[in-house]
């Protein structure tokens, strides 16, 4: 059965190319242009993977990711973010205990490799 990675980000250009980046055939990919969207999508659907962007309207990656950490706990966390800083990865740990950080734009290469290690790990 294959994997199911979630992307949101509310850049439509960054989404598209998450899924031209990753292989329909080796995962079931989803994507949400914010929080809400999102979490609707997880209630609806397994997701194994949820690679998040932090700054986007109403809700942030931050809080999306720690409400999926309360109500998916098996679901593994990625944050990526454009504007990197010290107090936004704190809490992206502390928080919604992500399993790992990139910043944008990232290596598709480091990315991947970051969701099969979280995926091998949920085995």
């Amino acid at each position: 059965m294959k994997k199911s990675i979630l992307f949101v980000d509310d850049d439509k250009r960054v989404l598209s190319g998450f899924f031209r980046n990753f292989n329909r055939d080796e995962f079931e990919l989803y994507g949400a242009e914010n929080g809400v969207e999102a979490l609707s999508i997880l209630n609806k659907t397994k997701i194994d993977v949820i690679v998040s962007d932090q700054f986007m309207p109403g809700m942030s990656g931050v809080e999306l990711l720690e409400a999926v950490r309360t109500s998916f706990p098996k679901t593994v966390r990625i944050m990526v973010s454009g504007r990197p800083n010290f107090a936004t990865l704190a809490a992206a740990i502390n928080q919604g205990e992500i399993y790992r950080y990139f910043t944008k734009p990232c290596c598709v290469g480091d990315l991947r490799s970051g969701i099969l290690e979280g995926l091998e790990e949920l085995s």
